[in-house]
């Protein structure tokens, strides 16, 4: 199976997302978990799934897959934004008394950053918080259905600033976290 996903991803059909559990830079990937899969055309998905006319009528984009498409819609984002240098986007996770993930974490301006998709407006950020407690990043991204906001979040006598970008504002993921982190450090 190995050599399938590295020839489907050496085709450019899909890119694997690694594993990491680094508290600081480098973020090193973890070969034994598996990877997350983003496909790099979901058209193409749709299509070979035979759900065309059902996504063309949602009234929410994450209805139909329950969250997963956003997945891959941040995922596709994240690597056309950082087609000018080699993209290195991993997956954190850490094995607590249950497992915390978040969806996306890369080396950004020096600081690991997170980013969590979320299927609606709300949805709880554990996994956020608990990879803040590890890390200490300064900021971390949430993309979900809602409006922009900027919020400070306190945790344990520390701090981090979380942007919650709606899905239509992704492409400008990296001006907010700039902005952001030039106020913050």
């Amino acid at each position: 199976m190995t050599d399938a996903f590295e020839a489907l991803a050496k085709a450019m059909i899909l890119y694997q997302i690694r594993a990491t559990k680094s508290t600081k830079l480098p973020l090193t990937p973890q070969r034994k978990k598996p990877p997350k899969l983003i496909f790099l055309d979901v058209g193409l998905v749709n299509f070979q799934m035979g759900i065309q006319t059902e996504y063309t009528q949602l009234k929410e984009l994450t209805d139909l897959y329950q969250g997963r498409i956003g997945e891959q819609i941040v995922g596709q984002q994240l690597l056309a934004s950082l087609m000018t240098t080699p993209a290195k986007i991993h997956y954190w996770y850490k094995k607590t008394g249950s497992q915390a993930e978040v969806d996306f974490c890369l080396s950004y301006r020096g600081q690991p950053l997170g980013i969590e998709v979320k299927s609606g407006s709300k949805g709880r950020l554990k996994s956020v918080f608990e990879m803040f407690k590890t890390t200490r990043a300064k900021i971390a991204i949430r993309v979900y259905s809602g409006n922009l906001k900027v919020e400070k979040i306190y945790l344990e006598k520390d701090s981090f600033t979380l942007i919650s970008l709606p899905f239509y504002l992704l492409p400008r993921w990296q001006e907010a976290a700039a902005l952001l982190l030039s106020f913050s450090v």
